[in-house]
């Protein structure tokens, strides 16, 4: 298991693609990308998938290639890619730094919050130029900024007193995490800004910026009603398994976040997920996410 498993588990993971990937924004994303019938696509760093399975929702007939050296993470979009028809998956554990394919395989190459992350991003954006055909787009969608919920106090009469208490373990438990595993240690790539002049200097043309910004909230009365429960069960379990395998794995993290307090922001957070579950289908403002974020593409000289 990677360092990255600590911060990023499967259930953050599918829960955060569900506030970054704007479903109305996904037409004029694969407009901007130009992925048609017939094309190879490559998603490097795809995780569990979900930006692949985002894509793959709006064509049909594409071959979907995804990478990730996460292992847990290939199997999980592997099993989900067999409930998926209309275009064919495969998912491959490897290095981004040595992609295992043939120069000039695929038509489009592309990336999630990939290039942000991984140290040695010169040498991952130069292995995504060299696997794309001449002609073809290499793209990376990055965050411009991450905004924290946003709530609005007495506009949530179901939360009462325990909310308090909530929101104060919640932010002991971050300061714990952070201690021992701080973003900045697991975001040490390019900062997103920079990435059209990255692209510009590996030699690609009409190097374009596109912003893909996207608001969620679970108040949304368009949003489906088993997406809003999807949310809410997999923030839960995000939460949970993540101080599970903080307390059970990391040496001293009982001392900084005592096993009391871990029990008790358990409890604490099933009642959070109950009382929104409860409240499904009442348009009021439990929780806005706004998540900015910029597609960057460039094509490779012919």
């Amino acid at each position: 298991m990677s360092d990255w498993v600590r911060y990023q588990n499967q259930e953050y993971l599918e829960k955060t693609r569900m506030m970054i990937m704007n479903q109305d924004l996904l037409p004029y994303t694969i407009e901007k990308l130009g992925i048609r019938s017939g094309m190879k696509v490559l998603n490097v760093g795809c995780g569990t998938g979900e930006y692949t399975f985002y894509l793959g929702s709006a064509t049909k007939g594409v071959s979907y290639t995804g990478i990730d050296m996460e292992d847990s993470f290939i199997c999980k979009a592997t099993e989900t890619a067999s409930g998926k028809p209309g275009n064919h998956y495969v998912f491959l554990s490897g290095n981004a730094l040595n992609l295992p394919f043939p120069d000039n395989t695929f038509d489009r190459v592309v990336s999630q919050t990939f290039l942000t992350a991984v140290p040695d991003y010169e040498r991952a954006a130069s292995e995504m130029l060299r696997v794309c055909s001449p002609g073809g787009l290499i793209a990376s969608v990055l965050p411009a900024d991450i905004r924290q919920p946003l709530y609005t106090p007495g506009v949530w009469p179901f939360f009462f007193a325990w909310k308090k208490r909530y929101d104060e373990l919640y932010t002991r438990l971050w300061k714990a995490y952070s201690r021992y595993a701080p973003l900045s240690s697991m975001a040490p790539g390019i900062p997103p800004m920079e990435t059209p002049q990255l692209f510009v200097r590996l030699g690609l043309q009409d190097v374009s910026a596109y912003p893909v910004a996207s608001l969620f909230s679970l108040s949304n009365p368009v949003t489906p009603e088993h997406i809003k429960r999807r949310y809410i069960e997999l923030e839960y379990l995000s939460d949970v398994r993540k101080i599970e395998y903080y307390s059970d794995s990391i040496p001293g993290f009982d001392d900084e976040f005592p096993k009391a307090d871990a029990d008790e922001f358990r409890k604490l957070a099933a009642l959070k997920r109950d009382t929104l579950l409860a409240a499904i289908g009442e348009n009021r403002i439990w929780e806005w996410q706004y998540v900015p974020m910029v597609l960057v593409t460039g094509r490779k000289a012919v």
